[in-house]
């Protein structure tokens, strides 16, 4: 499995991107995980429904399962890395596409910036893999535009080693 971070400030175009990886992924055969960083919490059911009401009772972790899919919903430390989730939850996928996670450590990042948007991610340069962007931008690492979709694949399948599951 290959993980790697998609991080940027908010509307630098992660979330397009991503979904455009998973497209291509698909396209060449390979399966993909997402994980979504959701720093204002979130809700798979609405607060009527069992499951709701289960977690607001304390269960330690609750999972809802369909004819056509699953989701599980566990209570975590914060210590709990998105390598850790993203080997214990997609150990049979090809590749993980972390979106977020500037704080997590031991993912190779990707900097998605977009021209006009405040600010720029600090980050590590050692965690630093690539960035991504409208302008020709150098920060001493690869630089793709957002329309590169083969080339960033062939950059995260070829270039980022693959996590030990």
């Amino acid at each position: 499995m290959r993980i790697v971070s998609f991080v940027g400030v908010s509307d630098s175009g992660k979330t397009r991107l991503v979904m455009r990886l998973i497209e291509e992924f698909n396209r060449r055969g390979l399966q993909t995980g997402v994980i979504k960083h959701c720093h204002q919490g979130f809700d798979l059911d609405p607060e009527e429904k069992d499951s709701s009401r289960f977690w607001d009772k304390g269960a330690a972790g609750v999972a809802l399962l369909s004819p056509s899919r699953w989701a599980v919903i566990k209570r975590m430390p914060p210590e709990k890395s998105a390598v850790e989730l993203a080997k214990q939850v997609f150990a049979d996928q090809d590749v993980v596409l972390v979106e977020g996670g500037k704080h997590d450590r031991g993912i190779p990042m990707i900097a998605v910036e977009r021209p006009g948007r405040r600010g720029r991610i600090s980050l590590d340069p050692t965690e630093l893999a690539a960035v991504v962007c409208e302008e020709d931008i150098s920060l001493g690492r690869p630089a793709f535009h957002p329309d590169q979709i083969q080339a960033i694949a062939d950059f995260i399948l070829n270039i980022l080693n693959e996590v030990e599951t």
